[in-house]
């Protein structure tokens, strides 16, 4: 069951990877078209330029749509074997991601409570401590970093409904407890 489960999902992310090559292919088409209609027919270049960005915004969709599932299937024990999965697994635990991990922290701490700043100030600095640890921590490189606790960070930082870092609806202790989640991970060998 489980097998046929990871196959149809295997399918799944293959088909979003070449809508994806197809999209950002004709995208690219499209801009040098706009790009021949400007010196040939300049009459046409402005429905070349929309076309261009429409074709442009489907690309970043399905980029995203693609990212979304991965990090979905990531949790998911059948999406194991899964190739594409084992391998956006691993990418969470290199140290450039790390490091960006990292560095995504401390600028959300430097800029809570400073106008336009989406996250809530309060919140981050009720934790600053414990982000400024995480941080650390996750930019040593011999430090050991889970990959499931990456991608809690990665979601925290970057989920605006789902991370009460964001979402005020949210409650102070869901946030104590995603950071339990996320240094349970970090400092230990952890099997995966």
């Amino acid at each position: 069951m489980h097998s046929a489960i990871a196959q149809a999902t295997a399918s799944r992310l293959e088909r979003g990877r070449r809508f994806f090559i197809n999209a950002s292919a004709l995208a690219v088409v499209s801009l040098i078209g706009t790009g021949a209609s400007l010196a040939l027919m300049p009459s046409a270049a402005v429905p070349m330029a929309f076309l261009t960005c429409v074709e442009c915004l489907v690309a970043v969709c399905a980029y995203y749509r693609s990212v979304d599932l991965l990090q979905q299937l990531a949790v998911e024990p059948y999406a194991q074997p899964i190739p594409a999965v084992q391998s956006y697994r691993a990418q969470l635990v290199q140290q450039t991601q790390r490091d960006r991990l990292a560095a995504s922290i401390d600028s959300l701490i430097s800029e809570a409570g400073s106008p336009g700043s989406c996250s809530l100030g309060d919140r981050i600095h009720l934790v600053e401590e414990q982000l400024r640890a995480i941080s650390r921590e996750l930019a040593t490189p011999h430090v050991p970093v889970h990959w499931g606790s990456a991608l809690i960070c990665l979601q925290l930082l970057t989920s605006g409904v789902d991370s009460p870092l964001y979402n005020p609806n949210l409650t102070v202790e869901q946030l104590h407890a995603t950071l339990l989640r996320i240094r349970y991970g970090i400092g230990r060998n952890i099997a995966a």
